[in-house]
C-alpha cells in the first residue's frame, strides 16, 4: 500500500522547528512556497511537522509580539483552508 501511496501523491515536508524565532514573514513565505509546490505537483500532501513550535503560544499575556505572530499565522492558515474548502465544491 505504501508503494501505491508514493506513486500517486506528491509529499512536501515543512520542518517548522527550523522556523522557530524567524519573523512572521519568513514563516509565511516558507508556507507559501510549500503550497505553491503542492499546487504544481497536484495531488499533493503538505506535512507541517512541529507546526506548534513555529506558531508560538499566547500563554504570556505580556508578550504582544508573540500574540501578533500567532494571530497572523493562524489567520493565514485559516484563509488557505477556507479557499480550498470553496474550491472543493466546484
Amino acid at each position: 500500500m505504501q508503494f501505491l501511496f508514493d506513486k500517486i501523491l506528491y509529499r512536501i515536508m515543512v520542518n517548522c522547528s527550523e522556523l522557530v524565532g524567524e519573523p512572521v514573514q519568513a514563516i509565511r513565505g516558507a508556507l507559501e512556497r510549500a503550497i505553491s509546490q503542492a499546487l504544481r505537483h497536484s495531488p499533493s500532501l503538505i506535512i507541517l511537522d512541529d507546526l506548534d513550535m513555529a506558531i508560538p503560544s499566547n500563554s504570556n499575556p505580556d508578550s504582544r509580539e508573540l500574540s501578533t505572530t500567532s494571530a497572523v499565522l493562524t489567520e493565514f492558515l485559516a484563509d488557505i483552508l477556507d479557499a480550498f474548502r470553496v474550491l472543493s465544491f466546484y
